[in-house]
């Protein structure tokens, strides 16, 4: 919402296909998205994302609450074939199907992998049936070690919410950083005034300490990159503030190619 604010551009009239996919991740600007974490970055390494689908994939891969690679690093490391990769529920029977598995069996064994059951039922009731009927054992291994898939349905809302914030990173940088810099300050009590600084070297030191918990890495990862492409902070937005407008007061606001720190940052340089 905050970015529909600033850029006066509703996430809903986003057109996706304005996004060149490839290009974006191929730069690694993930900084400041929710999938920017080490294990995402490597499936993205592996298999670069260049069109929707791809994308759609990988998100479901790479789930936090218990996807395909969150726990087979062995597919990571390239032992896994594609083939074996299963990003959501609807893959499973879908694939299932194709080797000849009845549908009432292949939704069975989809809503088994879908809670993370596979290590626990797979083998009583499915395996044999499975090998009978020529599944790979790669793909078998891999029912068994997912703890969660979602259904494709919510995997494409999903991705599409994703890809709106990075078509808004693309076109409103500054409005970008300035809504995911509020989003944490709100949770988090940071020294904003340290912004303003815009000291690259600094922001490394800081991020280079063992301590840092995810957000506030986050916090810092997104000022170094707004010195990279020359994004500036500032502290002397004084037509937003005022007794009445205690919201945009609490907030960074973008404005051009700067971004104005909230008016409680205590800015003592």
């Amino acid at each position: 919402k905050l970015m529909e604010e600033f850029t006066g551009v509703k996430a809903k009239s986003i057109k996706l296909s304005e996004i060149d996919i490839h290009s974006f991740f191929s730069e690694d600007r993930l900084i400041g998205l929710p999938f920017d974490d080490k294990f995402v970055k490597d499936a993205f390494a592996i298999m670069p994302p260049a069109r929707f689908s791809d994308f759609l994939r990988i998100m479901g891969l790479t789930d936090d609450s218990g996807g395909m690679i969150k726990n087979d690093e062995e597919w990571l490391n390239g032992i896994f074939s594609p083939e074996s990769l299963i990003d959501s529920r609807d893959d499973v029977m879908l694939t299932l199907l194709r080797y000849g598995i009845d549908r009432k069996t292949a939704y069975a064994i989809s809503i088994i992998a879908m809670k993370g059951k596979g290590a626990e039922l797979i083998p009583i009731y499915h395996e044999t049936s499975l090998h009978e009927k020529g599944v790979p054992e790669q793909y078998i291994e891999s029912l068994k070690k997912i703890k969660h898939l979602y259904p494709k349905a919510y995997l494409v809302e999903d991705t599409v919410a994703q890809l709106r914030m990075i078509w808004y990173k693309i076109n409103y940088p500054a409005a970008f950083y300035a809504a995911i810099l509020s989003f944490i300050a709100t949770n988090n009590e940071y020294d904003c005034d340290l912004l303003v600084l815009e000291d690259s070297e600094y922001f490394k030191y800081i991020l280079n300490k063992d301590d840092l918990s995810n957000q506030r890495k986050m916090f810092f990862e997104i000022a170094l990159e707004c010195c990279a492409r020359d994004i500036r902070f500032d502290f002397s937005l004084y037509k937003y503030w005022s007794d009445t407008d205690l919201y945009h007061m609490s907030i960074f606001m973008p404005e051009g190619n700067i971004i104005h720190l909230p008016y409680y940052t205590n800015v003592n340089l």
